[in-house]
């Protein structure tokens, strides 16, 4: 079984890796979607590492505190990089919401002016 503080080192590189992965272009969709869907993984290992961490009981040594205070830093910063990175999703679906309702209201509004179906038409057969 492995020691609180490499535990704690796990945690810390698991948190790492995603600060990094949320550090991309919040203003590119593509890129926030890529960055979630990459942390939910780590998400789920970190969970599991906490509730091993629970039920350790161990004195926190300096180490420990040093390490629980980098994890602290870097979740919040990870926290941070996540919430723009909704933000930003958040307000492209907006967006592209309000471009498509307009599309089709103008979509609306030409077929209202052009006339597509042709209705029957009547030739004399004295036509000449």
């Amino acid at each position: 079984m492995k020691s609180r503080i490499e535990l704690l080192k796990e945690k810390r590189n698991l948190l790492l890796e995603a600060f990094e992965e949320t550090q991309v272009d919040f203003k590119n969709p593509e890129e926030c979607i890529l960055a979630i869907a990459k942390n939910s993984g780590k998400i789920e290992e970190m969970k599991s590492l906490d509730e091993m961490l629970r039920e350790m009981t161990s004195l926190s040594e300096e180490g420990e505190r040093s390490l629980e205070e980098e994890i602290h830093k870097l979740l919040l910063g990870t926290k941070g990089n996540l919430e723009v990175i909704i933000k930003g999703l958040q307000k492209e679906k907006r967006v592209t919401t309000e471009s498509m309702t307009d599309f089709a209201r103008i979509k609306s509004i030409a077929n209202s002016y052009v006339k597509t179906a042709q209705g029957p038409v009547f030739v004399d057969r004295d036509f000449e």
